[in-house]
């Protein structure tokens, strides 16, 4: 529970550390928003954790740090679970829009979406897409969801397990 000291603290450290949290993690491979959402996240895990925050003597690397093992995780995650779907900035080709995701595959004569929405349904299809493939940020999916991103981020995983195994039967 933050009090009005700690919230204070947490302010100041935020206008104080922010642009060099964000290079950090811009400087470790991410994209601008990647980036934000990071730095947005250790904030996050600032206030849920203000009691260790304080305790800190180095509250500037106490932050640094936390930035850093999120990193980590997420390239951990990254690495265990690759997408199923290219995410919203990857490209296809020198025409594509940043956020094209296509929809058919012409080689088996199939709507892509189709099959996916079938395999798991509409709206955790959806859900999924909001999670992996345009990333919504943790309020975004909140507010669109009306429950924790957390639960929404651990959703999404399940569907992407039912959307991997619909996939391998499917070939």
């Amino acid at each position: 529970m933050a009090t009005d000291s700690v919230t204070e603290l947490i302010a100041e450290l935020y206008s104080e550390m922010f642009a060099r949290l964000l290079r950090l993690a811009r400087t470790a491979g991410y994209g601008e928003e990647d980036a934000y959402e990071l730095v947005q996240d250790t904030f996050c895990t600032a206030v849920r954790n203000a009691d260790r925050l304080l305790a800190s003597s180095n509250r500037e690397g106490w932050l640094v740090n936390t930035l850093k093992n999120l990193i980590k995780n997420d390239k951990r995650e990254r690495a265990k679970s690759p997408t199923i779907l290219p995410a919203a900035d990857d490209s296809f080709g020198p025409d594509a829009e940043a956020g094209y995701v296509p929809s058919s595959v012409d080689d088996y004569g199939f709507e892509l979406e189709d099959l996916l929405t079938r395999a798991v349904g509409e709206e955790d299809y959806a859900l999924f897409k909001d999670v992996r493939v345009y990333k919504l940020s943790d309020g975004e999916l909140e507010a669109k969801y009306g429950t924790k991103a957390a639960n929404c981020r651990n959703r999404a995983v399940r569907i992407k397990k039912k959307l991997m195994k619909a996939l391998k039967n499917f070939s």
